[in-house]
């Protein structure tokens, strides 16, 4: 009998988190996503603001929203995660969570984000750029 193994830590780890979040919005009408998994500008002085900047990644609109995001996350990250290891991976998001948390409430004050588009994005572009080689631009990379 095979053993299941848990090949790609943070990616599923991701999967996990996003997944317990999705039902803990089901679970609550949608008040754990709106003050705790959604990012929108507040007062820095509030706790939550912290927890809203890097956990809005694991929020979703809804479950086809989870999906799409998920399936994507699933096949494309626990390759990258074997390149580049799971820290740098970790790093990478954490970067990108927050990154995209600031500049959201920078430049857009009126709207709220939440989801993980963004990490998705990071996955695609990284992929891409896996491919560079003697310093020559993939193609892939252009298209993405």
């Amino acid at each position: 009998m095979k053993k299941l193994q848990y090949n790609s830590p943070v990616i599923l780890t991701f999967f996990l988190l996003s997944l317990g979040v999705l039902v803990l919005d089901w679970i609550t009408g949608g008040w754990t996503t709106l003050h705790a998994f959604c990012v929108y500008r507040s007062s820095m002085a509030d706790p939550l603001f912290y927890v809203r900047l890097f956990g809005h990644v694991l929020g979703h609109a809804g479950f086809d929203h989870f999906l799409g995001n998920m399936l994507l996350l699933l096949v494309i990250g626990p390759p990258l995660e074997e390149k580049y290891g799971s820290r740098t991976l970790l790093i990478g998001i954490l970067l990108t969570a927050g990154v995209s948390g600031i500049l959201q409430c920078v430049f857009f004050p009126g709207s709220a984000l939440l989801g993980a588009s963004g990490i998705v994005f990071m996955l695609i572009m990284l992929a891409s750029l896996a491919g560079m080689k003697d310093g020559r631009i993939p193609l892939t990379l252009i298209l993405a």
